[in-house]
């Protein structure tokens, strides 16, 4: 069996905590409802100060169902999208094991910032690869810092590549915006394309028509079966004219904590009118899961990306995420492995684009003389990391 293992990004990091921040969506619906309820009548709190525990009980049991099921529908919205996304970042940080490289201590030849960013998750991120790469080409000569400006020395370099070049004028012009960024990322991606890393792939074809056909089945007929067939067990369980004359009975002269305290006085009406409530939500949700499979659809369609590693970019991805785990562990090496550590600038630059151990670039640049939250500061306002 294939062996596969991933690169867990900043961007997987953050797909999957927004994924799971959407199981909080209950507790807020909630708390929303009580603030409602508190400002539109004080129900809780009348309840409360008239010792009357089992009426508060009713309702707050109530609100904690009501903002339970009502919930369900931005869930599914909010996971549909969420889920998708974060299914095609892992896709995309996943690679094939081939060596069983656990440590890789050499010097990743030929492969830039950029190229080892692209080999990580198939994209690139602007903010540390730019940064990554200025201290790549400030370890050079080939920029300078001049207080809050970043000076372009000279475009000629041995181990300057045209997407290098481009970045360069961008910086020298002072044009480092969304447009030129996306130039610029085109041309990298390119050039990884061209150099046997990454080869482009298709749509999908077969694949894209099945999850096509699973999004129409899930998301359109699934909702309306299940409408149907709870529209014909409300139709036949709920007696609808007692509810009405129950409802119509109801003194409308009642403030909150009085109606309350009527509706909770007829449990079997009251658990009709839960019952409506589930309805009700079954009728919401024939239009949500269509809404729902449509975005999940486009979210991962923009989030799939039209690259895939070749043989030599799944073996390049293994000694990257070798390289990985030896900066992980850097601050367990003895005083001399860090000493002559610092000499190969290369593993600061590549610490900067794996996002590992903030330790190791602030203690090496130092070691170099650089201050890497002072040049990031000074580049682009980036900051430290």
């Amino acid at each position: 069996m294939k062996k596969v293992e991933r690169f867990y990004t900043q961007r997987v990091r953050r797909w999957r905590f927004i994924d799971r921040l959407s199981l909080a969506l209950p507790l807020i619906l909630f708390l929303v409802l009580l603030a409602v309820c508190e400002a539109t009548g004080g129900l809780c709190s009348t309840a409360l100060s008239r010792g009357d525990y089992g009426t508060l009980a009713v309702v707050v049991v109530t609100m904690l169902a009501t903002s339970a099921l009502y919930s369900i529908p931005l869930v599914f919205v909010w996971r549909a999208v969420s889920g998708s996304i974060r299914k095609s970042t892992l896709r995309n940080a996943t690679f094939d094991v081939t060596e069983g490289i656990d440590y890789y201590r050499e010097k990743l030849t030929g492969l830039s910032p950029t190229a080892i960013s692209l080999l990580m998750d198939l994209r690139i991120e602007p903010q540390k690869d730019v940064a990554a790469l200025v201290l790549r080409y400030a370890m050079d000569g080939v920029v300078a810092f001049e207080g809050d400006a970043v000076r372009v020395v000279t475009f000629e370099h041995p181990s300057l590549k045209p997407s290098d070049i481009l970045l360069l004028h961008l910086l020298a012009d002072q044009a480092v915006d969304r447009a030129g960024l996306e130039r610029w990322e085109a041309l990298a991606t390119q050039e990884a394309v061209e150099e046997g890393y990454l080869a482009a792939q298709g749509g999908g074809g077969a694949s894209a028509q099945k999850g096509c056909l699973r999004g129409c089945l899930g998301g359109c007929l699934v909702p309306f079966a299940l409408l149907m067939i709870w529209g014909v067990l409300a139709g036949s369980l709920l007696n609808f004219d007692a509810m009405d004359a129950f409802l119509d009975a109801a003194p409308v002269t009642q403030d909150a904590y009085e109606e309350a305290l009527y509706l909770s006085s007829d449990m079997a009406e009251f658990g009709n009118l839960g019952m409506m409530l589930l309805f009700a939500l079954a009728a919401i949700a024939i239009f949500v899961l269509p809404v729902a499979a449509l975005v999940s659809m486009i979210a991962s369609s923009s989030s799939t990306v039209r690259v895939r590693r070749t043989e030599q970019g799944q073996l390049a991805a293994e000694q990257i995420a070798g390289v990985g785990n030896f900066l992980h562990d850097f601050t367990n090496l003895s005083q001399a492995d860090r000493g002559s550590l610092v000499v190969w600038d290369d593993f600061v630059v590549y610490a900067v684009v794996l996002e590992e151990n903030d330790r190791i670039v602030k203690e090496v640049l130092s070691m170099r003389g650089f201050d890497y939250g002072a040049l990031m500061r000074s580049t682009f306002g980036f900051g430290g990391r």
